[in-house]
């Protein structure tokens, strides 16, 4: 379990550090030491900084039946050879089964990397930023993590370990499973009329019933609908609801990239992008607070309602294009309230939740709208569309004036998430009680 409250103390810490304020960079560099000893601490490994028994030690600590000793460097350059050297001959001074790991920020020099590629080389681990920011911001376990590295060296002969060599050696394997089921069963036909909404509809079927229950999400790309539930990534067409990836626990949706084609979808609060062979890779940092991903005119965004010290303005901030720029903005919605997001083809942001909906231009307020328990929010072809009270989906126009009462569940439950297939044509997932038990069911309704 994550020391949340000591991982975010280290994330302020390392933006002090980035700025040296009133630092020198040998000061730094000891600061730095001490820094990565916390971060391990937040993931529960007993991690000491400053050892000087044998050599001076920046880090040393255990993982399980392996024992590490880190070195940490801040150069404004790529490092040589020397620190390298140096550490190795700190390890022969040990027990053997005594692994090295060095930490640059700048990098290596190729001279470097080439020479670490030869027989007789130690025993020493070289990571990069990419590892460190991964373990600041607890995109996946320092334990898993260290042990995957060990993995790569051993297995490949690789000691230059990146991002991208660790997911093969990751424990839980996200496997190509693609297993149809029919579209529907006679359980989902008995569920139908504890389902069906009220309002102007038209046409109205459950698509599946007695789904796993917890986070979920829908999205659409090119008209093919993609579920999130707590076993794994799904996607929906006329005559299979067919699961692709089984996944533990993902948050809230999953965003499929047809350009790329990669799903995206958020793991303990961090977004990760997999490809056709089920390869996940991480994808920026890790978002404080609830983290939502979605898709508006082809291009994946997020929103986040947590605090993460970049800013002293406690407000929502979504973050654009998050498989690209990655470019952060800071809105005034209160932070804690947001849930949701939308962009329309010119940039406006729709956000929403518990203070309603509100209408950005240029990320200024233009408009808001009283909304009662605002829950999800989506954009189709100059209409906003969301959820009220988690049983109604509403629209309105760009210009914020007339509010459109779309369709109502009478269920004792709510709507977990919904998205526009097509013009007046939705799929919900709903969660409801059946008398018995606490059931969840993907619905499509068409209105009229």
């Amino acid at each position: 379990m994550i020391n949340e409250q000591l991982l975010n103390e280290c994330i302020e810490e390392f933006e002090i550090l980035k700025r040296l304020e009133g630092l020198t960079e040998q000061r730094r560099g000891q600061k730095f030491n001490a820094l990565i000893a916390k971060i391990l601490n937040a993931h529960q490994i007993d991690a000491i900084s400053d050892q000087r028994n044998k050599g001076e030690i920046d880090v040393c600590f255990r993982v399980k039946d392996k024992r590490f000793i880190l070195e940490a460097k801040w150069e404004k350059t790529p490092i040589g050879i020397d620190p390298i050297a140096k550490l190795g001959l700190r390890i022969n001074q040990r027990i053997p089964y005594t692994f090295g790991v060095i930490i640059s920020a700048s990098g290596y020099t190729k001279d470097v990397l080439r020479q670490m590629d030869q027989v007789g080389r130690p025993s020493i681990l070289l990571l990069e930023q990419d590892i460190f920011n991964v373990l600041l911001h607890a995109n996946i376990d320092a334990e898993v993590l260290f042990d995957a590295c060990v993995d790569v060296a051993a297995f490949e002969g690789k000691v230059h370990v990146t991002l991208s060599d660790l997911f093969k050696y990751m424990p839980v394997k996200n496997v190509h499973v693609e297993v149809s089921s029919d579209i529907e069963t006679e359980s989902d036909k008995e569920a139908a009329p504890l389902l069906a909404p009220k309002g102007n509809v038209s046409e109205f079927r459950v698509v599946k019933t007695n789904l796993p229950f917890g986070q979920n999400g829908i999205s659409v790309s090119d008209k093919a609908v993609f579920v999130t539930l707590s076993d794994g990534l799904y996607k929906l067409d006329k005559e299979s609801f067919i699961k692709h990836y089984n996944i533990d626990n993902p948050q809230n949706r999953c965003v499929f990239d047809s350009n790329k084609k990669m799903m995206f979808f958020v793991i303990n609060n961090s977004v990760m992008a997999m490809d056709s062979k089920g390869i996940p890779i991480s994808i920026g940092k890790r978002y404080p607070g609830h983290v939502r991903i979605f898709k508006s005119n082809g291009v994946i965004h997020l929103i986040s309602n947590g605090n993460d010290f970049s800013s002293p303005k406690q407000s929502a901030r979504v973050v654009e294009d998050i498989a690209g720029i990655q470019r952060e903005t800071v809105l005034d919605y209160p932070i804690s309230c947001c849930v949701d997001a939308c962009f329309t083809e010119d940039g406006s942001c729709a956000v929403i939740g518990s203070s309603g909906l509100i209408y950005y231009k240029d990320m200024r307020r233009i408009w808001s709208v009283d909304v009662l328990n605002g829950a999800s929010v989506s954009y189709f072809n100059g209409q906003i569309y969301f959820l009220e009270n988690g049983v109604s989906l509403k629209s309105i126009g760009l210009d914020g004036k007339t509010v459109n009462n779309i369709c109502k569940f009478d269920l004792s439950g709510s709507v977990g998430d919904f998205a526009v297939v097509e013009e007046k044509e939705y799929v919900f997932h709903l969660c409801y009680d059946d008398g018995n038990t606490t059931k969840t069911a993907i619905v499509y309704v068409k209105a009229g």
